[in-house]
């Protein structure tokens, strides 16, 4: 999309927006380890993750970011049931007329 070579087909508003690494406390703990560096150590049952290499658009999208919003499709598509059951068969009957159409 964001250098015009096809049209985007979203399921719902938007694509998926995934594509980072999630990394847990122990990840980052271990990263700081083997950079010879300390953290401070959590309190009791305290926890976190964070996201690490963030995927961000390019060309006419440049820096925003994909993910947790994904990329807003020029041609939606709202699933049915026969996707549900049937393999997608009503999305990919989408997707092949507009393959026809182009």
């Amino acid at each position: 999309m964001d250098h015009g070579i096809g049209r985007v087909v979203a399921v719902g508003a938007a694509t998926g927006g995934g594509g980072a690494n999630v990394w847990t406390g122990d990840d980052v703990q271990y990263a700081f380890h083997a950079a010879h560096r300390e953290l401070p150590p959590l309190p009791p049952g305290i926890g976190f993750a964070i996201s690490v290499r963030r995927m961000v658009r390019s060309g006419t999208g440049a820096g925003l970011a994909v993910e947790d919003v994904g990329v807003a499709g020029e041609e939606r598509y709202d699933m049915t049931e026969r996707d549900l059951v049937d393999g997608n068969l009503d999305l990919l009957d989408f997707c092949t007329a507009l393959l026809a159409d182009a």
